[in-house]
């Protein structure tokens, strides 16, 4: 327990399977979009810049007809649609969905400790907790009891958890639902911090 569930980690450490070590590159997105687009169509390819980025956004918002502007469209793109296809490659290469879940709530746990009274952190999310009734989210009830399952595994446990304590419900799940797994435990965490605050006044 603990260690293990720290990404801060080098690869070797959060890879124990040597097929699976053999396998792991450490890279940019930038580094192989080049090398694949390069070894694709033999040319070397050049990389917009913010200003010809902001350019194609402006278009496809005078195009579509949106009501955002193309810094917000550029900011989503890079910060929600990148992060997540980056997020489910992690799951479904390197098999790391069990791990980066007891990240999120090992973390969780931390910080909510410095802050508020243990019995409020340590008390699980009752039974009737549901996140879809507090936020405009699409969990299945499948994705959603398995989170919130881990969730409470972490908040009653007297220590960090390891990726083996959640595999049982993490590993029979396809690399798409890890990744919601992950989404809803961050949701989770702010709404126990939300109702704390309500509870004890503490910012």
């Amino acid at each position: 327990m603990g260690r293990r569930g720290d990404l801060s980690v080098a690869p070797a450490l959060l890879l124990d399977d040597e097929e699976l070590l053999a396998r792991a590159e450490v890279t940019t997105v930038n580094a192989f979009v080049h090398r694949t687009v390069r070894d694709l169509t033999g040319r070397v390819p050049t990389p917009i810049g913010d200003m010809d980025e902001r350019q194609v956004w402006r278009r496809v918002c005078r195009g579509l007809n949106l009501p955002w502007t193309e810094q917000f469209l550029a900011q989503e793109f890079r910060h929600v649609i990148l992060a997540h296809n980056e997020l489910l490659s992690m799951v479904r290469s390197l098999r790391l969905g069990p791990l980066i879940a007891v990240h999120v709530v090992n973390t969780a746990m931390r910080i909510m400790s410095t802050r508020y009274p243990m019995e409020l952190v340590r008390r699980p999310l009752p039974p009737e907790f549901d996140l879809r009734k507090l936020h405009p989210l699409t969990y299945s009830d499948q994705e959603h009891e398995t989170a919130k399952t881990i969730f409470n595994q972490r908040t009653t446990s007297t220590g960090d958890l390891d990726e083996e304590d959640i595999g049982p419900v993490m590993q029979p799940l396809a690399a798409d639902q890890q990744v919601q797994i992950f989404t809803a435990l961050f949701f989770m965490f702010g709404s126990k911090v939300g109702a704390m605050k309500y509870r004890t006044g503490i910012p």
